[in-house]
């Protein structure tokens, strides 16, 4: 497994005295350390308040994936991607998460360090050791590789990570390939006639038009998700808007490596991108190389969705236009991460399995979010899926013994069709496409293991005015709330519990999937008929060896 080095370099130890002598870390002199000190040595270090402490289900991922950095000299130790490091002296350690702390273990699963955790600002945390008092202020550049792609940090405030080069190239100076908005590959001719999406010039457009409410690019249509993978995405219009905002970053009008573009370098950190000059395909022609680079947003033009967003640069400027669709452009990717308060939940269990604390397409741990058939990854949506049934399904041609992927039954498949897959490839898991490479719908033993006696209690309950399940660790006593979002069927949806896909095929009968149902009476796992809207929530594969 790769490596990713993470450097953690001591900064700071606060000393206070009080009746009791003097506490390392005790900052408001009452005697011990607690998580308000670590406030109070914010205004210390930096001169200004934290903006928010890190709840449990604010503490993700993204604090510690990435290299910290203290501003000035000191030690440092590599940590691996399965979450595991290397000291010095050979003793191996392992990182997890736990409610309002970050903990460090040692091979033989013993506490060797507890850290309270405050974030000051997107990247920038303050660190309290409870056991000795110290305080450290680091600073984390997440610069890194995902599936052999490069990006870099600009330190933005909305945190976007940037791939180094285009789609289709081999280096950042490297044009890459052209491609027209919504198509995914390359071609020799760019225009309406050969468009995706029109037949008339377009006039009328299929799919991303006035009606249908579809403004940014669904993956299918994505480039950078189609060519890259999941862990990718074309830029909406607000991160380009991000990306040359001149509160953040500086562009500079240069030559790298005998190609002619844009150097775009973060005030914050000094890191910095390349986008060549790489012209634009137009017909059969490519036209303006060195002289002008035009790159596609994932964002459709609101008012004329014959054009979409593109980010223009030239050597008098760089600045937002408007592109007709069918022009071939570059395509710069950005890093795709679940949305805003997605985090991890370490529950204890033997497979060290992190289970999400949201749903797929919810805002909050209480929100139902969104519905998909089992192997669909497209939701319910007024505009677009709204009826589950077998003749809507994606996998089968009509009836329930049509089936044309997931079948090791032939009486159930499609003249006698059988492929003996259990499991949902990763290009039809909901969670792996919706939120990114490092998650997955949970498989048949992992959600056996979530509701496990020896390992959880689980309790019927209300969240914030929602009914659900909240089940609780014995082990640590974290916890993660399952709302009874109800499930769908046809176009009606039938309250009261809470039913949660699997990627696990039920194989004595492969027109049912296996689930996860919840209800004030009942919870454990039941086969559940493939074609209905379910609800699901991810586990997380950072900590965990699955295969893709």
């Amino acid at each position: 497994m790769k490596k990713t080095l993470f450097t953690f370099l001591l900064l700071f130890a606060a000393t206070a005295m009080n009746a009791q002598g003097i506490v390392k870390g005790d900052m408001d002199g009452d005697g011990e350390v607690t998580i308000t000190d670590v406030t109070s040595a914010v205004d210390v270090i930096l001169g200004k308040a934290p903006k928010q402490l890190v709840k449990p289900y604010n503490v993700d991922n993204t604090l510690i994936v990435g290299t910290w950095y203290a501003p000035d000299g000191g030690t440092s130790f590599t940590l691996n991607e399965d979450g595991t490091t290397d000291y010095p002296d050979a003793a191996t350690y392992k990182f997890r998460y736990y409610l309002g702390t970050l903990t460090m273990y040692n091979a033989s699963g013993k506490t060797v360090k507890v850290m309270g955790v405050v974030e000051v600002e997107k990247n920038y945390l303050l660190l309290l050791d409870y056991a000795t008092g110290a305080v450290a202020y680091y600073y984390c550049d997440q610069s890194g590789s995902i599936d052999g792609r490069d990006y870099v940090d600009l330190g933005l405030p909305s945190g976007t990570l940037w791939a180094t080069c285009n789609v289709g190239a081999s280096s950042p100076e490297d044009y890459g390939d052209y491609f027209a908005w919504g198509e995914t590959s390359a071609k020799t001719m760019y225009n309406w006639s050969t468009y995706f999406d029109t037949k008339d010039n377009g006039n009328t457009f299929n799919k991303y038009n006035n009606n249908d409410g579809l403004t940014i690019l669904e993956p299918e249509d994505d480039a950078a998700y189609k060519n890259w993978g999941p862990a990718w995405r074309m830029p909406s219009k607000d991160q380009i808007d991000e990306l040359i905002n001149s509160n953040y970053t500086t562009t500079e009008w240069t030559t790298q490596n005998g190609v002619q573009g844009r150097l775009i370098t973060s005030k914050s950190n000094g890191n910095s991108i390349f986008l060549p000059a790489a012209g634009v395909r137009t017909i059969s022609y490519l036209v303006e190389v060195g002289s002008d680079g035009y790159y596609w947003s994932r964002t459709l033009h609101e008012s004329d969705p014959g054009g979409a967003w593109f980010l223009g640069l030239t050597s008098n400027g760089i600045n937002w236009g408007e592109g007709m669709r069918p022009n071939g452009f570059s395509v710069r990717p950005v890093r795709f991460a679940p949305p805003a308060g997605v985090t991890t939940v370490d529950l204890g269990l033997p497979s060290g399995t992190l289970w999400a604390n949201m749903n797929v397409g919810a805002s909050s741990p209480e929100d139902y979010g969104d519905y998909f058939a089992w192997g669909e990854t497209e939701p319910y949506d007024e505009n677009g899926k709204t009826d589950f049934g077998w003749f809507t399904y994606k996998w089968c041609n009509g009836p329930y013994d049509t089936m044309t992927k997931y079948c090791n039954n032939s009486s159930y498949g499609n003249d006698g069709f059988t492929d003996d897959k259990t499991e949902l490839d990763p290009e039809d898991d909901a969670a792996y496409v919706n939120w990114g490479s490092d998650w997955r719908m949970p498989s048949q033993e992992q959600l056996e293991e979530l509701f496990n006696s020896s390992y959880t209690i689980t309790e019927w309950t209300t969240q914030n005015g929602v009914k659900g399940r909240l089940i609780t660790s014995k082990s640590n006593g974290n916890s993660i709330f399952l709302p009874a979002a109800s499930y769908c069927e046809d176009s009606w949806f039938h309250v009261g519990n809470g039913v949660y896909w699997s990627r696990t095929l039920y194989e004595s009968h492969p027109n049912y999937a296996w689930g996860l149902a919840t209800s004030s009476r009942d919870f454990g796992i039941d086969p559940v008929y493939r074609y209905l809207g379910v609800t699901v929530r991810p586990v997380c594969l950072s900590n965990q060896m699955l295969a893709d």
